[in-house]
């Protein structure tokens, strides 16, 4: 039924497996350096706003379209009635206006799973390691002093990524975990943050051939990194 709502009311795609591949490839694509996060995320914000615009003109979702199951418990026989009749008046008003509302949460959680993969400071420090499970932000180990001028944080490890103890602030600044086929080390986060740059690395080029070359701190409001080769 969920699925149904989400196809009449215009947003297929939501439900279409072909979306999530197109978006995985385009991911990976954005972690190999080969297409750009920001043209994607504009993308991203376009969709959600077409999806809006197109939820808004669908009238609710009646609040029996969920309760046919319910309603056959009811009538299932008078041992079942009393503990079918409580659900199914449960099923009637509360699941089924929560379930009527499950085209919405779906277009969230899709696209609160993008986000986090492409740019989100709070997808980053979400779920951290760092400090024990459920930790807050105040209680992890600050590994930094946020570069972001006039923000005064901190850098925490998250699950994803280094991000800003401000997040909740506003303060958009993410290091990622894995940027061109390397990982973002504490050491190699700290000299991003103190020096703007990583020691010498090496990095294989298509044709099969090694380069020398550093991560770059390329933008400090936000942390988006890029790869600079060296001469030697």
């Amino acid at each position: 039924m969920a699925i149904e709502l989400i196809r009449h009311a215009g947003v297929d795609l939501l439900a279409s497996p072909e979306m999530t591949g197109q978006w995985e490839r385009r991911l990976h694509q954005i972690s190999k350096g080969e297409a750009l996060q920001e043209k994607f995320m504009d993308n991203v914000k376009r969709f959600t706003l077409s999806i809006i615009d197109k939820v808004k003109q669908q009238p609710p979702a009646p609040a029996n379209a969920f309760g046919e199951e319910a309603k056959g418990k009811r009538a299932g026989g008078k041992g079942s009635a009393r503990g079918a009749g409580a659900s199914g008046r449960t099923g009637a008003k509360g699941t089924g206006r929560a379930l009527s509302e499950s085209g919405s949460s779906a277009a969230s959680a899709t696209l609160e799973r993008t986000a986090d993969a492409t740019g989100s400071a709070a997808g980053a420090v979400r779920g951290s390691s760092s400090g024990g499970p459920g930790a807050s932000p105040g209680q992890r180990q600050a590994l930094g002093s946020c570069p972001r001028p006039n923000c005064g944080g901190s850098i925490i490890e998250g699950r994803k990524g280094y991000g800003c103890s401000h997040y909740k602030q506003g303060c958009s600044f993410v290091v990622w975990k894995e940027y061109a086929g390397k990982q973002i080390t504490e050491t190699m986060l700290k000299s991003l943050l103190t020096k703007g740059q990583t020691q010498l690395l090496s990095f294989k080029r298509k044709d099969g051939s090694t380069v020398k070359a550093r991560i770059i701190l390329n933008e400090p409001d936000t942390g988006q990194l890029r790869v600079r080769e060296e001469n030697i």
